[in-house]
């Protein structure tokens, strides 16, 4: 297996850090999209992408535009489309340079919601998704505005999390993030039920950003023909850092492994 690092520019020309991990006859080929004031530095995200190698992936993962080291205003997203695309654009690229191989998405919380996106507005564009503390319905109101959307805060780093690479590039936020979820939020409620792919939704039941319910919810009424629900009790929004992690890692190896 080898791992190289680089910049790449993405769809309109913002360089993102990607990380590929190749193996030389890999089961699959697996693109994570990670979640807000994450990176691929992020502690919970290393251990899903040591799994995945672990047992034969080739994994491709990038820093989303404002995190990490790759480029662009910290935390800001202009348009949900634009969190979609890079998605995209990652995937296409995994494509290109693996052919024949299959392609998974995985999606944590931010990342699970440009990936429920892409589901439903690409029908067939990966052979299967997995939603991590991610999978929702939406909410049937617009959200307001912000005057303010570019103005950067600081978003605080557990010390779980704090290494040379994240101190180094921590984690930052404007309003334009949180109004860009509300946007996506609101176009899910219209859509989700749309979502037809192979997918694989893992619930934390102690979650404090996205319901429980309303991941069941979505479960239960999307047009998946194959999906399949996880539900891990008292494991938090970080559910791969928490102890349900081990068991909800070996989980989505074993959902990959019967559709690689």
């Amino acid at each position: 297996m080898t791992s190289t690092f680089e910049f790449i520019p993405s769809f309109d020309g913002t360089k993102l850090r990607l990380k590929r991990d190749i193996q030389e006859k890999p089961r699959a080929v697996v693109v994570i999209s990670h979640g807000a004031g994450a990176s691929i530095d992020t502690t919970q995200y290393r251990r899903i992408e040591d799994g995945l190698v672990g047992a034969g992936y080739t994994v491709y993962f990038f820093d989303h535009r404002g995190h990490g080291q790759s480029e662009g205003l910290r935390g800001y997203y202009a348009d949900f489309s634009v969190l979609v695309n890079d998605i995209k654009f990652i995937i296409d690229l995994a494509r290109k340079e693996n052919p024949g191989q299959k392609i998974f998405l995985f999606g944590n919380s931010m990342g699970g919601i440009g990936s429920e996106i892409l589901g439903i507005q690409k029908p067939g564009y990966v052979d299967g998704i997995i939603l991590s503390v991610s999978a929702v319905t939406g909410k049937d109101e617009m959200p307001e505005k912000p005057e303010d959307m570019t103005t950067e805060f600081p978003v605080p780093l557990p010390e779980s999390e704090q290494n040379a690479a994240t101190l180094a590039n921590p984690p930052r936020r404007t309003n334009a993030l949180g109004y860009m979820m509300g946007c996506a939020f609101y176009y899910l409620h219209d859509h989700y039920q749309e979502f037809a792919e192979p997918v694989l939704i893992l619930c934390a039941e102690d979650d404090m950003h996205f319901k429980p319910d309303d991941m069941l919810k979505f479960y239960l009424n999307c047009a998946s023909e194959d999906k399949v629900f996880h539900s891990y009790g008292h494991a938090p929004h970080k559910l791969f850092g928490s102890e349900a992690g081990p068991e909800a890692l070996q989980n989505m190896l074993t959902w990959l492994d019967l559709r690689a």
